[in-house]
């Protein structure tokens, strides 16, 4: 990792957040300098947004930046392992793909639902980004399609790919329809991070 990079993560460390105009003044490095190399860091999972600032004066709101979850030191990971293996240790798929979808609906119990079809997928997408997925929508013939351009459990994903029984489960609930990952990140090597999901058929559900 370049040094700048990594001076800007030893920088947020040990502030919870920081804006452009910071970082440029600590580091003594150029706004754009820094806005180059911030825009790295979120394309790496290692940079959210942290809210905004009014300006000073005219202008745009600031933008504030901390260090992703993934990114912070933790015992998260592990911690999740163990209590997948216990969780899941002598269930089958079928009891496996159950257990997954009631995590589901304790997750997403207090969304918001809308009262038609477009709402409801809006909705979801509002609280999949709350909860760190970069996600989007676009309109299909047979409903909405739904990328998400970030895993929150990315670290998890190699040892536990059952993970993303998970996710669809979340989307199925929050759209009230059973939807279906149809594009595997893995399956995607030229553009890694996005995983699709789509509506399911009937000779699917």
């Amino acid at each position: 990792m370049q040094y700048t990079r990594k001076q800007i993560i030893k920088y947020l460390k040990t502030h919870a957040n920081a804006s452009v105009p910071e970082l440029s003044k600590a580091l003594s490095l150029t706004l754009g300098n820094i806005r180059h190399h911030i825009q790295a860091l979120e394309g790496q999972q290692i940079l959210e947004q942290a809210g905004a600032q009014p300006p000073a004066g005219r202008g745009r709101p600031i933008i504030r930046y901390r260090l992703t979850t993934q990114a912070l030191e933790h015992n998260m990971v592990p911690l999740a392992a163990a209590l997948l293996v216990q969780a899941t240790r002598e269930m089958n798929t079928a009891q496996s793909l159950n257990y997954f979808q009631d995590i589901a609906k304790q997750m997403t119990a207090r969304a918001s639902r809308g009262r038609n079809p477009t709402q409801q997928v809006q909705q979801a997408i509002q609280w999949l980004n709350r909860h760190h997925y970069q996600a989007r929508w676009e309109a299909s013939a047979t409903g909405p399609r739904i990328t998400l351009a970030h895993c929150p459990y990315l670290a998890l994903l190699p040892d536990y790919p059952c993970m993303c029984h998970l996710d669809t489960a979340i989307i199925s609930e929050l759209n009230n329809r059973p939807m279906a990952l149809s594009n595997h990140r893995s399956e995607l090597p030229h553009h890694p991070y996005p995983c699709i999901f789509t509506p399911k058929t009937k000779d699917e559900s």
